[in-house]
């Protein structure tokens, strides 16, 4: 059987909003998706890793509650 390579567009969407999210707000949100391995369960393990924010942090730029 013959399957097609596809890119989801909303995966696309969602790396482009969360580069965006990081170069404004300086963060470091994560997007990770593996495909389980056959000798398991089957299906694709999408990890998301947003962090923990603090609105008192000075790591983050200054536009992040000026809006």
């Amino acid at each position: 059987m013959h399957q097609k390579t596809h890119q989801s567009r909303g995966i696309t969407n969602t790396r482009e909003r969360i580069h965006l999210l990081n170069d404004i707000y300086g963060l470091d949100i994560r997007l990770d998706m593996q495909d389980l391995p056959a000798t398991g369960a089957t299906g694709t393990r999408v990890v998301l890793q947003l962090p923990l924010m603090d609105k008192h942090a000075s790591n983050r730029k200054d536009h992040i509650g000026h809006r």
